[in-house]
């Protein structure tokens, strides 16, 4: 997988992709990221837990 994105990001694949994605996606995918490694660190220190009731599939852990 990583030469697959060396390869992308040096014959200029990845450049042209960027400049025709809308602005609105760019950013939308950006925030998206952000958010799932913002939740794999909080999984990672206890903030989150898996939720053992139905309903939502994380609660908060022990604070």
């Amino acid at each position: 997988m990583g030469v697959l994105f060396t390869v992308i990001s040096a014959t200029g694949i990845r450049s042209w992709i960027l400049r025709n994605l809308p602005q609105g996606v760019a950013h939308g995918t950006g925030i998206g990221i952000g958010l799932f490694l913002l939740l794999i660190a909080a999984n990672g220190v206890g903030l989150v837990i898996k939720n053992p009731l139905d309903g939502l599939p994380v609660g908060v852990g022990q604070l």
